[in-house]
């Protein structure tokens, strides 16, 4: 008579000891791989991102920087909460919820003073995305929000080629020496 495990056998001695190899086998790379140790997991449940923006959004900083001339302080995809906070009511609760608003989403590019860091204005680019129903639930929230909170936003939208005269004669209103 074969072996029993959890009242299976198979009458065979020989598939019965498999049986019970194979188990704590599965059993052995499950606890492995919540630990996170099975070769080709390296890094849990992340990867790396190719790069902090996306092709659309770079070609835009160059031409972005070029208009910003040294004037002033960019910065790209910054948290909403990292530019707002969320006013004491004394409902924890309700503070949460308003800080769950903002602090998965961000802005694409907010530019600074280059002493203080204050914020001068921030830059929104859209692409077709905006266009979608969610996204611009999305979009009026962050307007109202930059708009409640005197920091002006320009919202561009994407090109493949973006004249830099344009985007220059857009932000040079925020700068007190207009070039």
């Amino acid at each position: 008579m074969g072996y029993m495990m959890f009242g299976i056998s198979t009458g065979n001695s020989t598939l019965d000891v498999i049986l019970i190899i194979g188990v704590f086998l599965l059993i052995f790379i499950a606890v492995l791989n919540s630990l996170r140790l099975v070769p080709g997991r390296k890094g849990g449940n992340y990867t790396k991102r190719q790069s902090l923006l996306t092709a659309e959004e770079l070609q835009f900083f160059y031409v972005l920087r070029d208009c910003v001339n040294g004037r002033a302080e960019i910065f790209v995809q910054v948290r909403l909460a990292d530019i707002f906070t969320v006013k004491k009511i004394g409902d924890k609760k309700e503070e949460h919820s308003h800080l769950n608003r903002i602090k998965a989403k961000s802005i694409d590019f907010v530019i600074c003073d280059m002493q203080s860091l204050q914020f001068m204005f921030a830059i929104e680019l859209d692409d077709k995305t905006h266009n979608r129903k969610n996204r611009q639930e999305r979009d009026a929230f962050v307007n109202k929000l930059f708009q409640d909170n005197n920091i002006p936003l320009l919202r561009i939208p994407t090109q493949s080629n973006y004249n830099t005269e344009s985007i220059k004669s857009k932000i040079n209103q925020f700068f007190k020496e207009p070039e």
